[in-house]
């Protein structure tokens, strides 16, 4: 994977690599913002020039925390239109569970999957990519 962009938020890092993986380190533990979410994706849209993105999501904490807002545009129709799968990767097992029953019971639009490790999700990512 060959880096094309890379930029930090303040909030985030945010990295683009030449095989449509866009890499989300969230470098906060406090809630990701509806407007930081709105900020991320403005910038995966104007340097991905409409490719539709792999989403890659780390942390530096043990999980990534949205606001309800953020979370409610993170599942809109509109953000599914750009994406073709969302990978996270929350390193506490415990975390993973609960994330994957609440991703349950609000079902995301496009593929989305919870790894322990950055490679788990980016092979998983290359073989929904196609």
């Amino acid at each position: 994977m060959k880096v094309i962009v890379k930029k930090s938020l303040g909030y985030a890092d945010v990295t683009i690599y030449d095989n449509d993986i866009f890499h989300t380190h969230v470098l906060s533990a406090k809630p990701l913002t509806l407007e930081q979410a709105k900020e991320i994706t403005n910038f995966r849209m104007t340097n991905m020039k409409g490719r539709k993105a792999l989403m890659l999501s780390t942390g530096e904490d043990r999980y990534i925390i949205p606001t309800q807002e953020a979370l409610d545009y993170i599942q809109s129709t509109n953000r599914a239109a750009t994406v073709k799968g969302d990978a996270f990767v929350i390193k506490s097992l415990s975390q993973r569970l609960f994330i994957k029953t609440v991703n349950n019971l609000r079902k995301m639009q496009t593929p989305v999957s919870f790894f322990a490790s950055n490679q788990k999700a980016i092979d998983w990512l290359l073989r929904i990519k196609s």
